[in-house]
């Protein structure tokens, strides 16, 4: 079986797991979220529902619980970026965890940034 292009890690490789390099990806996302320029709002947004979406597949992948990052990270998140933000935050990683694949291509449109 040929790996998909949603098993590659951000640098375009394929990890000898055939799994993605959760850390790495994590990584560039929060390298993205950093950027606090008025550009970057948008890019904000979709970065933070990556992240989530990337930390609660890393909770899936090592099977503990759900919620067991991501519930901190996102009551962190409703003080800081507030309810509106966070709820798309969510609903983008609901989406991108049902649909990998949009992963895939979320992660390439913002690393070209």
């Amino acid at each position: 079986m040929n790996p998909s292009l949603s098993d590659k890690t951000p640098s375009g490789k394929t990890p000898a797991s055939g799994k993605i390099d959760f850390e790495q990806a994590l990584i560039k996302v929060d390298l993205l979220l950093q950027q606090n320029n008025p550009q970057t709002i948008d890019a904000q947004g979709t970065a933070l529902g990556i992240k989530l979406a990337l930390i609660m597949g890393r909770e899936i992948r090592d099977q503990k619980a759900l919620g067991v990052e991501s519930a901190p990270l996102i009551a962190k998140w409703m003080k800081e970026y507030g309810e509106a933000q966070t709820e798309s935050a969510i609903s983008m990683a609901r989406n991108l965890l049902l649909k990998p694949h949009l992963l895939q291509q979320e992660l390439e449109l913002r690393l070209r940034r």
